[in-house]
């Protein structure tokens, strides 16, 4: 997969910068702008330590349209939830072009083993 750690992350004051490397370090951006998720923060980790769509670069396996870097030129997947409380994972072009539907599966099996991957093998 495409390491993105250089490209699609919130731009921090120097101060803000300095402060995040010290918190957060290098190496935490591959596939999620954890710059713009530590901003949003107000500098801390997210409370639950999930952080939302939100900064999900187009490499990560469940980019979404929940994604501020999802658009017409990167389409995001969709998340659904069920009547019955299940969660619906529809993975977009993006998504099938970086990982292929097995690989899409796999990672469903070992990180949403809950969330149904519609399209899938």
């Amino acid at each position: 997969m495409t390491d993105l750690s250089d490209l699609f992350n919130t731009q921090l004051t120097p101060v803000g910068e300095q402060l995040y490397q010290q918190q957060i370090g290098p190496g935490a951006s591959y596939d999620y702008d954890m710059r713009g998720a530590w901003a949003q923060q107000g500098g801390g980790p997210a409370a639950t330590g999930h952080y939302p769509d939100t900064f999900k670069k187009p490499n990560h396996p469940t980019f979404s349209t929940g994604s501020i870097y999802s658009g017409p030129l990167r389409p995001g997947g969709n998340w659904a939830q069920l009547p019955s409380g299940q969660w619906v994972y529809m993975p977009s072009q993006t998504n099938t072009a970086n990982f292929g539907l097995a690989n899409l599966r796999d990672y469903f099996d070992r990180v949403e083993p809950d969330t149904l991957l519609l399209g899938s093998p």
